[in-house]
């Protein structure tokens, strides 16, 4: 199972990468661009940790997964090809 997710998130980290770097840049106007780094999955991985980031530094702190699996609609959980929805 933990495989399947893996590999879903690999195919897809480019459009996560996207959608979460639009995310934070809705919450944090004056964040500077998150350009690619070290590889498609790894610069997923920090744009959810950059979202996150803003969320917390917007709302206050609380839980980061529950929120990036909301923003996401539940697309980071799921292991089939969802759509992201949109960033508002």
């Amino acid at each position: 199972m933990v495989r399947r997710w893996l590999r879903r998130f690999a195919e897809r980290a480019v459009a996560i990468r996207e959608h979460f770097t639009r995310w934070a840049h809705a919450l944090d106007v004056s964040l500077g661009p998150l350009g690619p780094g070290r590889g498609a999955f790894a610069d997923a991985v920090e744009a959810i940790g950059a979202a996150a980031r803003a969320a917390v530094l917007r709302f206050g702190p609380g839980p980061v997964w529950p929120w990036a699996a909301f923003v996401s609609g539940g697309v980071l959980l799921c292991n089939t090809k969802c759509p992201l929805p949109p960033v508002p």
